[in-house]
C-alpha cells in the first residue's frame, strides 16, 4: 500500500514537473515573439524622417485656439492649435522637442502672428478620429523663432537613434527568449523517481 502510494506520488510529481516546464517553455516562446515584434515596431517608428524643406508650406495667422493633449490618444504628447482664417489644424508633437516651450509661446501669443512650416501632402489623423491635422516642423511667434526647422530635425534624429537602440535591444532579447524556449530542458525529468 505504501509502495503504491509512493508510486502515485512520484507519477504526480513527474506530471507536475513536466506541465510546469511545458508552460515555462511556451511562456518563453511567446514572450520572445512579442519582444521581437515590439522591437521591429520600434525600429519601424524610428525610420520616420522629417521631410525636406522643399516639401513644406508656410502658414501664418493669429492664434485661434491652443490645447495641450497627453499621449493616451495620439501616441505622444502634442500641442494642438489652429490659426484664424486657416482651415488646417496643426499638431506639434513631443518628438520635435521643447513641447512646454512651444505651448507657453502659443499661450502667450495673444494677437501676434504665428507662423508654421508643415507638409500639406501629409495629412494625419488619430486612431478612431476622422479629423485631419498636420505636423508642425517649425514655429515662430511675432517673427521670433520658437522652434526652427533645424531644431526639430535634430530632435527627430535623436529620437530615431533612441528608437533604433531600444528596438534592437528588444529584438536581441527576444531571440534569447526563443533560444531559451527551444533549449529549455524538457527531457530533464525524474525517471521513476530517479535522475
Amino acid at each position: 500500500m505504501t509502495v503504491k502510494f509512493g508510486f502515485i506520488k512520484t507519477e504526480g510529481t513527474r506530471s507536475l514537473i513536466k506541465n510546469t516546464k511545458t508552460r515555462t517553455s511556451k511562456a518563453l516562446f511567446f514572450s520572445g515573439l512579442f519582444s521581437i515584434a515590439f522591437g521591429y515596431f520600434m525600429c519601424f517608428l524610428a525610420t520616420e524622417d522629417i521631410p525636406e524643406t522643399q516639401h513644406l508650406n508656410s502658414a501664418e495667422g493669429t492664434l485661434h485656439f491652443v490645447k495641450k493633449v497627453d499621449h493616451q490618444r495620439y501616441g505622444s504628447d502634442v500641442v494642438k492649435f489652429g490659426l484664424t482664417g486657416i482651415d488646417e489644424e496643426f499638431h506639434y508633437s513631443s518628438k520635435s522637442g521643447a513641447l512646454d516651450k512651444v505651448y507657453a509661446a502659443l499661450e502667450n501669443a495673444d494677437k501676434h502672428s504665428v507662423t508654421v512650416l508643415f507638409n500639406p501632402e501629409d495629412p494625419r489623423s488619430a486612431a478612431f478620429d476622422d479629423r485631419v491635422f498636420f505636423t508642425v516642423y517649425a514655429l515662430s511667434v511675432n517673427q521670433h523663432s520658437v522652434r526652427s526647422f533645424l531644431d526639430v530635425r535634430e530632435a527627430w534624429e535623436s529620437d530615431n537613434r533612441l528608437g533604433d537602440w531600444v528596438g534592437s535591444s528588444f529584438i536581441v532579447f527576444g531571440f534569447f527568449l526563443l533560444v531559451g524556449a527551444f533549449f529549455y530542458p524538457l527531457s530533464d525529468l525524474p525517471n521513476n523517481g530517479r535522475r
